[in-house]
C-alpha cells in the first residue's frame, strides 16, 4: 500500500460494504491502522482491529527492496479487470500491478496456494497480458505463468465455475534466490 503511489487503500476498503461510521473512522487511522482495518474486513479475523502495526522497519525495508528491484512507485497498481466468460459469467477483480505487458500478483504468505496461479492467470486473460508474475514478496519466490491455449483454459475455468471435472496441466518456471 505504500510502495505505489496511486494505490488506493480506502477504494479496497469501501468494496466491504462498510458503514459511513466505519470509514470516518479509517480515514482518521494510520496507513497500518487501515491496513489491518482492511485485513479485518476481508478476512473477518476481528484481532486484526485489535492490533496497530504488523510490520517491523527492517521487513518493511526488505519488502520495498524486493518490490523496487522489478517495479517503480508509478508502475500501475490496481488495476480494474473485466471478462464476459460467456452470456451468464463476468468476472472481475483488481490485478495488483501491471506493467508493461506483465501482470503482477503480489503475495505475501508462508505458502504459495493454486488459486494464486487462476487469479493470475484471470487478470492476464481479461487484460489481454501475455505474462504474468506471480511473486511472495515474504520469501522473493517468483512463478512466472503463461497462458498457451486461450480458448482452452477459458473452456477449463467455465467448467470449474460450474463446478464440472476439469483436467489442467501445469508447466512452472520458479525462481527463489
Amino acid at each position: 500500500a505504500n510502495f505505489f503511489s496511486d494505490y488506493q487503500l480506502e477504494n479496497n476498503y469501501l468494496r466491504c460494504n462498510v458503514t459511513s461510521a466505519e470509514l470516518r473512522y479509517f480515514r482518521k487511522q494510520s496507513l497500518e491502522k487501515q491496513v489491518l482495518l482492511l485485513a479485518a474486513k476481508e478476512t473477518g479475523q476481528k484481532r486484526y482491529n485489535d492490533m496497530d502495526s504488523f510490520v517491523n522497519p527492517q521487513a518493511a525495508a526488505t519488502l520495498n527492496n524486493r518490490l523496487h528491484s522489478l517495479l517503480n512507485y508509478n508502475t500501475k497498481s490496481q488495476a480494474f479487470a473485466q471478462v464476459h466468460l460467456n452470456d451468464e459469467i463476468v468476472c472481475q477483480g483488481y490485478a495488483d500491478a501491471v506493467s508493461q505487458d506483465c501482470v503482477y500478483e503480489l503475495k505475501y504468505c508462508n505458502r504459495i496456494k493454486p488459486e494464486y496461479y487462476v487469479q493470475c492467470a484471470m487478470y492476464m486473460f481479461a487484460l489481454n497480458l501475455p505474462k504474468g508474475l506471480l511473486w511472495n514478496t515474504k520469501d522473493n519466490t517468483q512463478i512466472e505463468i503463461a497462458i498457451n491455449d486461450k480458448e482452452a483454459f477459458k473452456d477449463a475455468v467455465i467448467k470449474a465455475l460450474k463446478k464440472e471435472k476439469v483436467e489442467a496441466k501445469l508447466i512452472s518456471r520458479t525462481s527463489n534466490p
